[in-house]
């Protein structure tokens, strides 16, 4: 699947450039939670994230000093 990708300290930025589930691989264990509604949407260390084609969602990744 394609999806573009932007990182930047605890920011994990997805945009799908296509539909389907997106493995999202962030190397520990942890929560991932939306910034956006402060939802948990996976855990890692690998989840599985659906995207909507063009749907954008910024992460927020544990372990990060905020």
């Amino acid at each position: 699947m394609d999806c573009n990708v932007y990182a930047n300290g605890p920011y994990l930025t997805l945009h799908a450039s296509q539909e389907g589930p997106f493995e999202v691989d962030i190397g520990h264990a942890g929560p991932v939670t939306d910034l956006l509604t402060g939802k948990t949407v996976g855990v890692g260390p690998k989840f599985l994230l659906p995207l909507a084609k063009a749907q954008t969602r910024v992460l927020v990744i544990p372990g990060y000093p905020q």
